[in-house]
Order: C-alpha cells, then sequence, then structure tokens
C-alpha cells in the first residue's frame, strides 16, 4: 500500500507539473547538443529538438566548440557564421500576430573585422518573417535591437563582443517587450502580420549576415499573462541568483570601504551644503579639503562629496559610481544637469565607458530621487575602491627668482577612485582604470586625471581617450575655465583665431588642435528649447554643453605590464561671475598656487658677444644698475649641447664671475622648431612623407636626438652654473609620421610622445 501511495503521489506532482506549465515551445533549435552537428562544417539540414521545421543551410556554416556557461564544459558548442552570407532558412514562419510569443536566442558576437565601414548596416540574427512584417532581431553597430514590422525599432541592449548573450523578444496580449540577459529592456508595438520567412544569421534575402556564434533558438507560445520572466527563459536561473548574491555583496563590501577612515575622510549624516560667505579673491579661504562620505542608509548605496568650502564635487554609488552634482558654494550655482561616465578610452580599437549610470529620463537636470532607479551598463568599468591622499608634486620646484611665496605642491586632497571590467569585458579583463580628482585648499579649481594599468603579458593599445566627460547647465558653460597641462602652439591652435599659421586647404586636426578642451553638443540630449539651426547661430549655439577634454589626436600608445599611463591632467576652474576682469584674476590666482614658477621673474641684460672681457664688463655694469639675469642672445646664443672643454671653461668663468656679483645667467638657443638637426631625426611631413614641419623643419623629439641632446644639455647646465635657458622655438606639437623613430610607432602617437 505504501508503494502504491508513493506512485499515486508522484503522478500527481507530474500531472500538476504539466498542468501549470505556462511557456509551450513550438520549435528550439539547440545547435549544442541537438546530434545533428557533428563535423567541422556543419550539415546542410538541421532539425529541432522540439517541435518541426527543418532548416536549409546558406554557405557553409561551422561548428565551433564554445557554448553558454556550463555548456560548454559539457562538450557542447554552436554554429559559428562569418559574415559573409552563412546563415539557415526555413521558408515558413512560425506562429501568427495575434498569438502570445516569445523568441529567444543565445548568441556571442565576435568583433567586426568591418566595424568602420559597415558599423551603421544590420546583422540579422534571428528573423521570424521579415522588416515590414515580422519580427528581426539584430546587431547595428554596438547596439542590440528589434524590428518589429513596420511598428518600428527598439534598443535592447548594447552588444558586447565575445561574451555569450542572451536576446529576447515576448508578445503578451498587444504589448511587446525586449530582455537582454533575463532583464527587461524596452517596449514595443507587435507587428500587423509575419511574411513567409524564418532565417538564422541572414536576412529573408541572404542579406545583411551574422558575425559571431549562435547556440540555440527557441520559439515558444504561452496563455495570456502566465509569462514569468523569472523562470521560462533558457537562462541558468540558478547561476543568475548567485551572480546577483555576489554584486550585492560586492556592493556591500564597497559602502563599507568608502566609510572606513582614511585621508581627509569625514562620515557624515548630510552632505554639507553651506554658502561660502567670503569673497576668495580678496579674503583667503582656509577651509580644509575634505572628502565627506555620507553614511548609508541601506548598506548598498553611497554618497560622497569633494569639497573646499568653495566648491565641491558629489558622487553617487548605486551599481556603479556616477558625478551627480558639482556645485559653486560662492554663488550656489550647479554646473551639472545630467550623468556621464567618469571617463571613456578607447582600447584597442574598441570604446568603453569608465563609471557613470544610464536611464536618466530627462536630461536638462537631475533630481535625487531619480538616483535609485539609474543603471549600470554591463559595458563599463565599474568601481571597485576610494583611496585619498596629499596632492602629487607634479614636477620638483623651489621658489626662487622673486617668485611668489606658496605651498609646494599646493594645499589640498586627491583623491583616486579604481574601477574594474565586468564579466562581460573580456577583451580587457586585465585591465583597470583610475580616475583621480585634485581639489585646492582656498582655490575654486579641481584637476583631473586618468591612469590605465594593464596586468597582463600582452600589450594593449590605448588609442583615443576622453579624460573628462561633464554635461553642463547652459547657464553656466561661459562660467567654468577649462584647460590642460598638454598644452603647445599646435594643439591650442585655432583656425579662426590664429593670423600667425597659414594653410593650404583645410587644416588637420594635428595642425589645429583647438585644445584639449571641446563643447560639444549632447546627442543625448534632446528637449533644448530650441532645434532651429539658424537661431541657434545667432545665438552662439547656446546647447553646445557637453564638455569634453580629450587630445586632438592619440595618444595611440602601447601600455605593458610595466609600463602603466598616465594621462594629461584637466583644470577646471570655476567662475562665480560673468565679469571678464574678475575671471581673469581668478585664472591668474590660479597659475599663482598651481603653476608657481610662472611667477619668477629677473631683470635681464641682453648680450649677443662670446668675448669674456666684454661679459665681464657688461656684468660690471649690469651690477651697477641691479638687473639681475645676463642672457646671451642671438646670434649666436648658446649651443646647450656642447660640451667642449673650452667652451664648457668660458661659460663657467663667465657663470662664475656673474654669480660673486648677484647675477645668474643663461643663453639663447633654437631648440627644437623650425631647427632641423638631421634628415634620420628630423620630422616627417604627414602629407608629403618627406622631412618637413608647419614651420620649416623641426627636429622630432621622440626620435634617438631627445637621448643625445638632453643629457647633454643638462650636463653643460651642471658644469657651467647656468641657471636660466632663453628657449626659442620649443616643441610647438610638429607631427611626424616616421615609422622607424626610437621613441613613437607613427604619426598618431608621434605628438603625445
Amino acid at each position: 500500500m505504501k508503494i502504491k501511495r508513493t506512485t499515486l503521489t508522484v503522478a500527481l506532482v507530474v500531472l500538476c507539473f504539466f498542468a501549470e506549465a505556462k511557456v509551450k515551445p513550438v520549435v528550439h533549435y539547440n545547435f549544442g547538443k541537438s546530434g545533428n552537428v557533428t563535423y567541422a562544417v556543419a550539415p546542410d539540414k538541421l532539425k529541432p529538438v522540439t517541435g518541426t521545421g527543418e532548416l536549409t543551410a546558406l554557405g557553409r556554416p561551422v561548428f565551433y566548440a564554445d557554448a553558454p556557461g556550463n555548456k560548454k564544459m559539457k562538450g557542447e558548442g554552436g554554429l559559428l557564421f562569418n559574415g559573409d552570407g552563412d546563415g539557415y532558412r526555413l521558408a515558413n514562419p512560425f506562429g501568427t500576430p495575434a498569438e502570445n510569443q516569445m523568441l529567444e536566442v543565445w548568441v556571442k558576437p565576435r568583433h567586426n573585422r568591418q566595424r568602420e565601414q559597415k558599423k551603421h548596416s544590420s546583422q540579422v540574427v534571428v528573423a521570424n518573417g521579415n522588416g515590414k512584417e515580422g519580427y528581426v532581431i539584430v546587431r547595428k553597430g554596438d547596439k542590440w535591437q528589434l524590428i518589429s514590422g513596420s511598428s518600428g525599432v527598439v534598443t535592447i541592449g548594447e552588444v558586447a563582443e565575445d561574451v555569450w548573450t542572451h536576446l529576447a523578444m515576448v508578445v503578451d496580449g498587444e504589448k511587446g517587450s525586449v530582455w537582454l540577459n533575463g532583464k527587461k529592456t524596452g517596449i514595443f508595438n507587435p507587428t500587423k502580420a509575419i511574411a513567409s520567412n524564418f532565417s538564422i544569421a541572414v536576412s529573408e534575402e541572404g542579406k545583411e549576415a551574422f558575425y559571431g556564434e549562435i547556440y540555440e533558438v527557441r520559439y515558444s507560445t504561452f496563455t495570456a499573462g502566465k509569462f514569468d520572466p523569472d523562470s521560462d527563459f533558457l537562462l541558468d536561473y540558478k547561476k543568475i541568483k548567485e551572480q546577483s548574491k555576489q554584486r550585492l555583496a560586492e556592493r556591500q563590501s564597497l559602502v563599507r570601504q568608502l566609510e572606513q577612515e582614511g585621508a581627509g575622510k569625514e562620515i557624515v549624516s548630510e552632505l554639507p551644503n553651506l554658502r561660502q560667505q567670503k569673497d576668495w579673491l580678496i579674503e583667503p579661504v582656509e577651509s580644509q579639503c575634505r572628502r565627506y562620505v555620507q553614511k548609508s542608509d541601506d548598506g548598498v548605496t553611497s554618497m560622497f562629496q569633494l569639497n573646499n568650502g568653495l566648491i565641491s564635487r558629489t558622487f553617487y554609488v548605486g551599481e556603479n559610481l556616477a558625478c551627480v552634482g558639482y556645485k559653486n558654494h560662492s554663488n550656489e550655482a550647479e554646473y551639472l544637469r545630467a550623468v556621464k561616465p567618469e571617463a571613456r578610452v578607447c582600447i584597442d580599437s574598441v570604446w568603453y565607458e569608465v563609471g557613470g549610470l544610464k536611464e536618466q529620463p530627462e536630461l536638462s537636470y537631475l533630481l535625487d530621487s531619480w538616483y535609485p532607479q539609474l543603471e549600470a551598463s554591463d559595458l563599463a568599468f565599474t568601481l571597485e575602491k576610494v583611496e585619498t591622499g596629499m596632492p602629487l608634486e607634479r614636477y620638483p620646484w623651489t621658489r626662487k627668482f622673486n617668485a611668489v611665496s606658496t605651498d609646494w605642491p599646493a594645499k589640498g586632497l586627491r583623491m583616486e577612485m579604481t574601477f574594474v571590467p565586468t564579466g562581460n569585458m573580456p577583451a580587457v579583463k586585465d585591465v583597470k582604470v583610475k580616475v583621480i580628482y585634485e581639489i585646492y585648499q582656498g582655490l575654486p579649481v579641481m584637476a583631473k586625471w586618468i591612469e590605465v594599468i594593464n596586468e597582463n603579458d600582452t600589450n594593449i593599445v590605448l588609442n583615443d581617450m576622453e579624460c573628462e566627460v561633464l554635461a553642463v547647465n547652459q547657464d553656466q558653460v561661459k562660467r567654468i575655465h577649462v584647460e590642460s597641462d598638454f598644452s603647445f602652439a599646435l594643439v591650442n591652435a585655432d583656425i579662426e583665431g590664429s593670423a600667425l599659421m597659414h594653410y593650404a586647404g583645410t587644416p588637420k586636426i594635428y595642425h589645429v588642435g583647438s585644445s584639449t578642451t571641446r563643447w560639444m553638443v549632447d546627442k543625448e540630449y534632446n528637449t533644448w528649447a530650441s532645434h532651429n539651426q539658424a537661431e541657434d547661430k545667432f545665438l552662439g549655439f547656446p546647447h553646445h554643453n557637453l564638455l569634453i577634454s580629450t587630445l586632438p589626436m592619440g595618444p595611440n600608445t602601447r601600455i605593458g605590464k610595466d609600463s602603466p599611463f598616465k594621462s594629461y591632467i584637466t583644470f577646471e576652474l570655476l567662475q562665480d561671475s560673468d565679469d571678464r576682469e574678475r575671471q581673469s584674476l581668478g585664472h591668474r590666482r590660479m597659475y599663482k598656487k598651481l603653476a608657481p614658477q610662472t611667477t619668477e621673474s629677473l631683470i635681464a641684460g641682453g648680450i649677443t658677444s662670446h668675448d669674456e672681457e666684454k661679459l665681464k664688463s657688461f656684468i660690471d655694469q649690469m651690477s651697477e644698475l641691479g638687473l639681475e639675469q645676463l642672457d646671451i642672445q642671438a646670434w649666436p646664443g648658446v649651443s646647450h649641447d656642447n660640451l667642449d672643454s673650452a667652451y664648457v671653461q668660458l661659460w663657467r668663468r663667465v657663470a662664475s664671475y656673474a654669480k660673486k656679483r648677484g647675477i645668474v645667467m643663461g643663453g639663447y638657443e633654437l631648440q627644437v622648431a623650425s631647427r632641423g638637426r638631421g634628415k634620420e631625426v628630423d620630422c616627417i611631413h604627414p602629407e608629403t612623407g618627406k622631412p618637413g614641419s608647419l614651420f620649416g623643419q623641426s627636429v622630432c623629439i621622440a626620435s634617438q636626438w631627445k637621448d643625445t641632446y638632453y643629457p647633454k644639455m643638462w650636463e653643460f647646465f651642471d658644469k657651467t652654473g647656468f641657471m636660466t635657458y632663453n628657449m626659442d622655438g620649443p616643441y610647438h606639437g610638429d607631427p611626424c609620421a616616421s615609422t622607424v623613430h626610437l621613441h613613437h610607432a607613427g604619426l598618431e602617437d608621434s605628438q603625445w610622445q
């Protein structure tokens, strides 16, 4: 009797299970375990593991031993489609427009070998019907999309190359939704008809071919209102729960780390928001630079702020980190209107965001209540930790030559945020990106730069970077001054404002860089007051309110395990007035604090002679007049790499004579620009491929010339006692197209190197 009762109970459980089944597979193609794919070349005909509908091959798809999750460990694989027309097709579609349905696919896109040429074209993953009548899941550039017949296109999500991804579309009643890895990402209007076609990796016409791997495709139906995304997809829900639990633990650990003690850190119940009562240009503001961390209420989100009493920058930590506030406390102006990534890096020709959050509903302003709904990108570097310390000494400097008395490095606080890749970024799995801020006591200024660390033995190439990405309120665009220390003539040149430069035709970006600061139109910001281009032109393009700090060209530099990369430094001065004189005074104050060598000032006397007696006589006259610096002017000036004994001894005697009379000395030299040093080391003009530069012929300082000239120059200073250098023709940005110079690979990295 016990056996019979047990059997009956099991039978009832089984019956109940089938009675409760909500999704009914109509057809299921599984290329990993169907048994049909057993050779390197996929068969001409493929049968489904569930349902009917034999697929016919187009081209020559091949078996590839890879599959999602643990399927690969079980020996399963998928089909590799080469993007040249390989695919499978069936003349008839599945289902009808009226029924509740689900179409899902496991897909692994590969890096598009013709990305730039075809970045606007579509690659079909699976089509039930066609783009006019039916549903088509496609890759378009870096986005997954669903084409719903004539009802429109909806974005499913971002493409993660070389990562297995689950894509799905669901129609429940008269509502459609799209899903990425089990997460709802959008809605759409269902199609009105389904054309006679079902195809995988190609369109109905055998075009728009997909490049990548596909593991399985399934079309199912279900009872209205019974679809459950937590159980009905072809997903490993156990693994998803484990990953979700792990992410939660990581966020809790990060929040605890943020609230630990550290240099310049203070834990508070609420972030400060006080107006600065002092005028910083008249009365010193001595408030300490602090990093305030607001005590977390839930243990999984956090807020912190860099603050010096004059300005503050506020960050929110949820699924990732985002800057949510940038305030000038002198006039209580908020500069930020929308969340953007902390930075962007292009590594091995692929762009990645660093930090940032998505799904802000309106980009004109940002509300605190929106923070919980902001989402992280699976393809963005994610915050791992935040550390603080004192500002770095960017270069050695001691006060001399009548310079202002100031602290060096300037007093303040440095904050270093480390970001790591997600699991959907295998190409950069061993790369970390650091975003570093410095804030200074008594100055409404922040400095920012990035560092890229490669922990893999294989080099990577940093093709491009954006070290600052800031969505600025329109009324504050003219009240923020931005510049960087990557600053020289051709990078700063403006085609509309430089009368000294003459070009044949339209100048290249490496000749007219317009500085590292770019004011761009924010393509995501579509709710401004006017789209009238003529009106915008009349008003001076008022909607260029996306601030980007980037190089005109490059860096295009290799980063090895033992050679981390550090970018240039961007400085941001928040002005509290539109008054140009006040803004100029603020700019000067910034330089006095952050580049104090610019305040060095000597009363100089110049002479062109190399005659020792004439030089000493001139020094005597200078001493009587109270002059402080002797400058050997052109021509002939001084050859700083000439270590001939007699030449060095001459200048040593003269410098010693001057020093005894309280005079420092140095000399003029045309160093780099307009001075060729030989065809082996001179700049190669990018347009001609021959030696040549914008101003005559310049030497390339990323050639082996620098390895001989500069060591000799420093030795010359040491041996002669010279203290100043009147340099003409410094490096002003000449690009070099040589591919044989020792310290750069080609044109794209020549300015940076």
